[in-house]
C-alpha cells in the first residue's frame, strides 16, 4: 500500500480550511444585488426612525437640495404618488456609490424611491411591464417588495414593506401610464 506523507495531509487540510473561510467571508459581505441591498437599507432606515437629511413636502425643494450633493443629474421629484406624499430625502452610500433615498408617506406607511447611477451595477432582468411602457424587475426580499428600472443612466428602486408595496407599485404604474415620471 502507498502511504500519504503527513506534509500532503496538512496541505490538504489547510486548503480545505481556506476554502471554507473564503465561503464564510463571501456570505458576510454586503449584497451586490441592487434590489436586496435597497431592501436591506430600507429595513435599517425604518429601524432608525425614518430620519431624513432634508424634510420637505415639495418635490422641487427635494430635487434642488439633492442636486448640490450627488454627482448625477437629479430628475424631477414628484410631490405625490396617489395618497403617498413626499416627506423628504436622505443621502446614502449603497453598493459603493452615493445615492438618494426619497421618502413617500401616507399615515404610518412609507415607501422609498432610491435613485443612483447605473454605471457598474448588475441589474435584474425586467419581468413585467408597468403603465404600458416601463419595463421593471420586481423582487421580494424579507417581507418587502422592490421594483427596479432604469432611465437614461440612472437606476430607480422603489421599496416598501408588504402589503404597502403592492399599493405603491400600482400607483407608480398609474403615474407611468400617464407618461409622468415617478421620480
Amino acid at each position: 500500500t502507498r502511504r500519504v506523507r503527513p506534509g500532503w495531509r496538512i496541505a490538504a487540510i489547510a486548503c480545505a480550511v481556506l476554502i471554507a473561510a473564503f465561503a464564510i467571508v463571501m456570505q458576510m459581505l454586503p449584497s451586490r444585488d441592487v434590489a436586496q441591498a435597497s431592501v436591506e437599507d430600507f429595513i435599517t432606515y425604518r429601524a432608525k426612525g425614518w430620519t431624513v437629511d432634508l424634510a420637505a413636502h415639495d418635490g422641487r425643494t427635494v430635487a434642488e437640495w439633492a442636486q448640490a450633493r450627488v454627482p448625477f443629474a437629479v430628475p424631477p421629484v414628484r410631490d405625490r404618488m396617489g395618497a403617498f406624499e413626499v416627506g423628504g430625502v436622505r443621502l446614502c452610500w449603497l453598493l459603493e456609490r452615493r445615492l438618494l433615498g426619497v421618502t413617500y408617506a401616507t399615515g404610518d406607511d412609507r415607501a422609498v424611491l432610491y435613485v443612483m447611477e447605473a454605471d457598474g451595477l448588475s441589474l435584474p432582468l425586467p419581468d413585467r411591464l408597468l403603465g404600458g411602457n416601463r419595463r421593471v424587475a420586481v423582487a421580494q426580499h424579507k417581507g418587502h417588495g422592490a421594483a427596479v428600472w432604469t432611465e437614461n443612466d440612472l437606476v430607480f428602486v422603489l421599496v416598501a414593506g408588504e402589503p404597502v408595496f403592492d399599493r405603491i407599485l400600482e400607483l407608480a404604474a398609474q403615474s407611468m401610464s400617464r407618461h409622468v415620471r415617478i421620480a
